[in-house]
């Protein structure tokens, strides 16, 4: 599960930075819908 280790990746790096949380939410929403279709 790469896509699955990348998604919390992306979740950290907001956690870490809340600074770009609005951009990390909208790229996992993208990034969501790339990986169910």
């Amino acid at each position: 599960m790469s896509g699955f280790r990348a998604v919390w990746s992306i979740i950290l790096a907001i956690f870490i930075s809340k600074n770009s949380f609005i951009i990390g939410f909208d790229f996992i929403i993208a990034y969501s819908r790339t990986f169910v279709n």
